[in-house]
């Protein structure tokens, strides 16, 4: 199953989107009985060390939780089957702590 990717820009950040991201994140799992195959994992910063990007990964079997839309309205990207995060730096923003390891067969490690 493909990774999603959402990048907030800078804009996007000063704007408070990060916060709302993760507002939307934890009110689908919370209605979705915390099921252990939804995360939202976080944050790699790409950019200018000065106004960096942030760039959020949801679980791949997370777009299931989302039939309402909420979550696609932030455009994620389907990463292609050889793309994965990097584990350094990723953590569980939403979700269950033990996604992770969980999910450690997807994740790409340096």
């Amino acid at each position: 199953m493909p990774w999603y990717l959402i990048e907030l820009t800078p804009a996007d950040i000063q704007a408070g989107k990060d916060r709302d991201l993760e507002q939307s994140a934890q009110a689908i799992w919370d209605s979705s009985g915390n099921p252990v195959d939804f995360a939202l994992f976080g944050t790699h910063k790409i950019g200018s060390p000065d106004s960096p990007s942030i760039l959020y990964y949801l679980s791949p079997e997370g777009h299931k939780y989302c039939t309402d839309g909420t979550l696609m309205g932030w455009r994620p990207r389907v990463l292609h089957e050889h793309e994965k995060p990097l584990r350094e730096g990723l953590r569980v923003i939403v979700g269950d702590p033990g996604a992770l390891q969980l999910l450690a067969s997807n994740i790409m490690k340096l």
